[in-house]
């Protein structure tokens, strides 16, 4: 899991950048309206994304059509 700890870690980065660069392209009138609702999608996007990520992981994929590589073998 301590691979899977990194990868989390990157990728969390990554979407929080983006988030933070698409909240700031959108504009706000105040400084309060964006840094809420920066603070409001980062929380969203990193919380569904570690979810599915570490559901992703923990899942029985061998029987299924689509494996994603994700079946070890």
């Amino acid at each position: 899991m301590n691979g899977l700890s990194y990868v989390l870690a990157i990728i969390n980065y990554i979407l929080r950048t983006v988030c933070i660069m698409l909240i700031d392209w959108v504009g706000f009138a105040t400084e309060t309206e964006r840094l809420s609702s920066t603070t409001t999608v980062t929380f969203l996007v990193q919380f569904f994304n570690t979810a599915f990520l570490l559901l992703l992981v923990g899942a029985n994929m061998s029987e299924q059509p689509i494996t994603f590589w994700l079946t070890g073998g």
